[in-house]
């Protein structure tokens, strides 16, 4: 058995190539690798040989190269179109028929996946200019809902060993990672006297009893306030999930506590002292990095530890800069790719990858971590019905399973309250989550 393989190609240095030969077979094969543009190291290798590029002379697996990974260029179109058997893939290239290998250039199809290429200058946006999932390739090919780069992987793995029948992958175990985006920590306590009075007024203008009674239950002390369901999450997980924190100004769409107020200090400590808590920028700082900066500090003071995980308040990514801004503040996992309206796997994937930055042309030491369901998301894919979203899960999960990956979930402390405009759905993330932690 052999876990040691060498790649030939003419241009060992380039940064693309390293990257997805990682990617590929380190994180996702498990397997070591060399790469070596020398002829005469190729031809006495005694262990399975790749060979990129156009080299009929040397005998091994061989994998056609477009010139995508040795070149500084961005495809702003959708590369050309193939099969490989079911599977939809890109840039195909016939080989000879006496070589063995691919007749599509896998290293190239990875690389302008993950790299997101498909979503830099893309001019679809919805209304808060988020790259909609209509706009995706995945999408309109019909794989959103599968893990279409894993399964090229897989498929090839399954060729390379095929002929190579020596060498041993180490795959990833399945993970299930529960994630929650803290945006409303309490319906009612622990705000200012201002927001008090105006939720108050807010309610007797549209006739709200009930909200008014169970408010004045809340600010009595005589009722558990309905979004303060921190407890209740960290009991019914195994799993302990992760929470992101919205630290920001009041306003517009962002509607965090005032982090200088003790009870919502308190919470924020609390958890941390659980599981990991991470920064929820706010909307208005994807376009003022300074006040991201801000929130950073606000919230690793107050935690008395540096950050290291993080997601975009909305999901909203803008490439490259959303990344190359937790790149500069040291953030090491982010999970904010995802669509908020469309569940299933952005990126092609449910393994975790490093952030490529085509501006510089080279690989972070930011992960990413690809959120395949969100709360919002499930509701609208599964047309308001519960059973439908349940499906849907169940199905997602199944395919996350399959290629051993990380299926991670985002839900919302107020969407999991029972309350409100989320009445019913509590039972939904219940069924859910006991299938992922089966």
């Amino acid at each position: 058995m052999t876990d040691s393989l060498l790649i030939f190609c003419q241009f060992p240095g380039s940064n693309r190539l390293r990257y997805v030969l990682r990617e590929i077979f380190e994180s996702r094969l498990g397997l070591s690798f060399q790469i070596t543009s020398s002829k005469e190291d190729a031809l006495t290798w005694a262990g399975p040989l790749i060979i990129y590029g156009e080299h009929s002379d040397l005998h091994g697996f061989h994998i056609p190269s477009s010139g995508l990974l040795n070149s500084r260029k961005r495809e702003l179109k959708l590369p050309e179109m193939g099969k490989f058997g079911d599977l939809p893939i890109l840039y195909p290239i016939s080989l000879s028929h006496k070589l063995q290998g691919l007749d599509f250039d896998l290293f190239a199809s990875v690389f302008y996946v993950l790299s997101r290429m498909e979503e830099y200058n893309q001019a679809s946006h919805d209304d808060l200019g988020r790259f909609s999932y209509t706009s995706s390739h995945l999408f309109q090919w019909g794989y959103l809902d599968r893990p279409l780069l894993d399964w090229w992987i897989q498929q090839f793995y399954s060729k390379l060993k095929g002929c190579y029948p020596g060498i041993s992958a180490h795959f990833p175990s399945f993970k299930f990672t529960p994630t929650f985006d803290i945006d409303l920590a309490y319906a009612y306590s622990n705000k200012s006297i201002i927001r008090t009075l105006k939720g108050l007024f807010l309610d007797l203008a549209e006739g709200k009893w009930d909200l008014l009674a169970e408010r004045r239950r809340v600010l009595m002390g005589t009722q558990k306030d309905p979004f303060d369901t921190y407890d209740e999450i960290l009991k019914y997980h195994a799993v302990k999930p992760l929470f992101f924190i919205l630290i920001g100004s009041y306003g517009g769409s962002d509607n965090a506590l005032n982090y200088f107020n003790p009870g919502f200090i308190s919470l924020v400590k609390a958890l941390a002292d659980e599981t990991i808590v991470g920064i929820h920028p706010s909307l208005l700082s994807h376009t003022r990095p300074e006040l991201f900066i801000r929130e950073c500090d606000i919230l690793s003071d107050m935690l008395h530890r540096p950050l290291t995980h993080s997601r975009q308040h909305f999901l909203k990514i803008t490439w490259p800069e959303s990344y190359q801004r937790l790149v500069r503040q040291e953030i090491l996992h982010d999970y904010s790719l995802g669509y908020p309206d469309k569940p299933g796997f952005r990126a092609g994937t449910c393994h975790p990858f490093r952030f490529y930055d085509l501006e510089y042309e080279q690989e972070t030491k930011l992960m990413i971590h690809s959120t395949i369901v969100m709360d919002k998301a499930l509701r609208i894919s599964g047309n308001e019905r519960k059973e439908e979203a349940t499906l849907q899960f169940k199905q997602l999960l199944n395919e996350c399973k399959k290629v051993n990956g990380e299926f991670i979930t985002l839900w919302h402390n107020n969407t999991y309250a029972d309350h409100g405009a989320w009445a019913g759905w509590k039972s939904v993330y219940l069924k859910c989550l006991q299938m992922a932690q089966l």
